[in-house]
């Protein structure tokens, strides 16, 4: 996985769903 994978998977957990 790269770093920006990494960045993106946590900002999706951290982040609210947009749904």
């Amino acid at each position: 996985m790269s770093p920006d994978e990494n960045a993106c998977y946590m900002r999706a957990l951290t982040s609210p769903p947009l749904t």
